[in-house]
């Protein structure tokens, strides 16, 4: 019942949206206020009007056939919402990110949204360390080294995919974001062909980002926490016998961020950024081998010959220096319903 609510609710969301994309469901007003690219207009509270809520500066012509065309010339984001619930002349006001100024007498509409942002970002980790001894399969799988070479991966190249919800309407604090990450990277190593291996990263993370806004462009900075999952999965054979083997560590990790974004239309950003992650010791290590599973966090010494699970990973390093590109898409629609939880504490 609950996934099926959810569901319901993810529906009536996107719903929501792709009715107000029909311009005669859209909120509609004209500027009452204009000093230099910020506006106020005649909208607010009682309208559902919320905080960092975008809306596009409209002109109004017409075609040959005399039918009234609306073109979009610009972009605003509400920066103080006006509570004409309690004071029906209260306006809010916005501040212009995107087109030419306008004047007392302009139109805004409604540029609706999810209030959710997905950001897909490539790019490269340096300073990890991996090294070969961290990969070395059980003895009862012969003792292969997964990596060729005893330097290991020091550095990995992958991509990145986040949801970011924003809270402003929730706090109060413009441009501030909830995020989900989670990564796919691969070490940059050679592959010890009797291992048969594909070796990758996954981390995930849980975060905070604020955005400063600087006209079209922000700087973004950001914390997160999480964890980081190192694993190596493939085939190899031990006394004429083929094994297929799945091998993962996990790790905990903490990390800082800073982005630099251009907006370049009003739900489409350029994005470059650099970031650091301290990456911790390895707290789990498992394997399981055809259908067999086994713990190798206390079990560690049974399989590599008495070698402590803690003494082989007190030196491995799953963070490190990251730097990325990318765009951030403002999300219309989302077969899931994300942060949704979190809607009904709007107020701001």
């Amino acid at each position: 019942q609950y996934a099926q609510n959810d569901a319901m609710l993810a529906f009536a969301k996107n719903l929501g949206v792709k009715t107000k994309k029909i311009d005669a469901f859209k909120l509609t007003a004209q500027i009452a206020e204009a000093d230099g690219k910020k506006y106020g207009f005649p909208l607010g509270f009682r309208e559902g009007v919320h905080l960092d809520d975008g809306f596009d500066l409209v002109e109004y012509s017409e075609d040959e056939e005399g039918n009234e065309i609306a073109e979009r010339v610009g972009f605003v984001r509400v920066s103080k919402t006006g509570n004409n619930v309690n004071d029906p002349s209260a306006f809010t006001y916005s501040t212009q990110l995107l087109g030419d100024r306008q004047d007392i007498g302009g139109v805004v509409m409604e540029h609706p949204t999810l209030g959710l942002d997905a950001r897909v970002k490539i790019g490269i980790i340096s300073g990890m360390n991996i090294s070969q001894v961290h990969t070395q399969l059980p003895k009862f799988l012969g003792g292969e080294y997964v990596f060729a070479e005893t330097g290991g991966a020091t550095s990995a190249f992958g991509i990145n995919m986040t949801f970011a919800y924003n809270v402003a309407p929730i706090i109060g604090v413009s441009q501030t974001f909830l995020d989900i990450d989670m990564g796919f990277f691969m070490p940059l190593a050679e592959i010890n062909p009797n291992a048969k291996a594909f070796p990758f990263i996954i981390p995930i993370n849980f975060g905070i980002t604020k955005k400063l806004q600087f006209g079209r462009n922000n700087l973004g900075i950001g914390l997160n926490s999480g964890f980081d999952m190192f694993s190596m999965s493939g085939t190899v054979t031990y006394s004429t016998t083929d094994y297929t083997y799945s091998y993962s560590l996990i790790a905990l990790g903490f990390g800082a961020s800073v982005d630099y974004e251009m907006l370049l239309t009003p739900d489409l950003s350029f994005n470059i950024g650099a970031g650091y992650r301290l990456g911790l010791v390895p707290m789990v290590a498992s394997l399981t081998v055809d259908d067999t599973d086994y713990d190798l966090t206390e079990d560690y010494s049974v399989y590599f010959n008495g070698v402590d699970f803690e003494d082989r990973f007190e030196d491995m390093n799953l963070g490190g220096m990251r730097i990325n590109l990318g765009v951030n898409y403002a999300l219309a629609e989302l077969p899931f319903n994300l942060f949704g939880f979190l809607d009904p504490f709007k107020k701001y």
